[in-house]
């Protein structure tokens, strides 16, 4: 019996690797560093299954970089932006930056006998500011969770819509045959500067166990 959720995926031409993450849903990860998602309902309140756009493009990122990312790109007070930091050349340097698109004005607390308490003059932010910074890998690995990025601005009363962040990646598969080209996601201003740079494959080997009715693919 075949794996299950994989078999859209199978015979892309340009997907080199697969992976599963913890609430089910499965992925293709592409030769141009984007991704696809097959969503499971699985742990989720919303229960929608089935292939989701292809992203234009997908980073992976440690629970604590994910974390750092979210805690401000999903904040629905704030106007912030993805961008990858780039080096004199353009090319990725594996590591992403949230930036304020707009001044971001708050009020200082600090904990007093359990509960925060407001201290202080407000405090503004001005609209440039790099408010987290994070490193990322380009393909996936087990424990990295996937970042899928559609639209790298996440406007002032929105929750980060446009980029989707995925649960741990529990197993990968990856292709052990020839592949073709192809590519896909399009093009979107900014976020599509993270490049088609050649990706570094993560170490280690195959197990020598087949995956069944997988065509050339095996567990990693």
């Amino acid at each position: 019996m075949d794996l299950p959720g994989y078999d859209p995926f199978y015979e892309l031409p340009d997907a080199e690797r697969l992976y599963r993450t913890a609430r089910g849903s499965t992925y293709a990860h592409f030769t141009d560093q984007t991704s696809q998602r097959n969503r499971s309902g699985e742990g989720h309140q919303d229960k929608t299954t089935g292939l989701q756009k292809r992203s234009v493009k997908t980073v992976y990122m440690k629970p604590e970089a994910l974390n750092a990312v979210g805690t401000w790109f999903q904040n629905p007070d704030v106007s912030t932006k993805l961008d990858p930091v780039l080096d004199k050349d353009g090319k990725q340097t594996g590591r992403a930056q949230v930036k304020l698109v707009e001044p971001y004005t708050y009020q200082p607390t600090k904990l007093v006998n359990g509960k925060f308490v407001k201290v202080g003059e407000p405090v503004t932010m001005q609209a440039g500011r790099v408010v987290a910074e994070v490193p990322y890998d380009r393909t996936p690995a087990k424990g990295l969770h996937p970042v899928e990025i559609y639209q790298s601005q996440s406007p002032k009363g929105t929750k980060g819509e446009g980029v989707h962040f995925g649960s741990r990646i529990t197993e990968i598969l990856q292709r052990t045959g020839g592949r073709g080209g192809g590519g896909g996601g399009g093009a979107m201003p900014d976020i599509d500067r993270l490049g088609k740079n050649p990706l570094n494959m993560a170490k280690g080997g195959f197990v020598e166990k087949a995956v069944p009715n997988a065509g050339n693919w095996k567990f990693i």
